[in-house]
């Protein structure tokens, strides 16, 4: 993904800018999906692995990224707030 996309997105509930989750907490986050522990904000559960996400500045919503197409909408943003540490 383009780190240019950076600088025109941002998370739509809060405007604070995103980047690029690390690969780390993608893992992470895989491993909540595959247990079938892994919610979105809206409370459904997620069924597919993730390549990558963006992240909000305060690290508490990211933003999956399906086909290199940012998915922002507010009820699709991951809470990843728990799982960063």
């Amino acid at each position: 993904m383009s780190k240019e996309i950076f600088t025109l997105l941002c998370c739509p509930e809060t405007k604070q800018p995103v980047t690029e989750l690390d690969p780390r907490t993608v893992a992470k986050i895989n491993g909540l999906i595959a247990s079938g522990k892994m919610k979105n904000v809206s409370g459904k559960f997620v069924s597919e692995r993730i390549s990558t996400a963006l992240v909000r500045e305060d690290g508490k919503i990211a933003y999956q990224v399906r086909n290199n197409i940012p998915v922002m909408l507010i009820n699709e943003g991951l809470d990843i707030e728990s799982i960063e540490s």
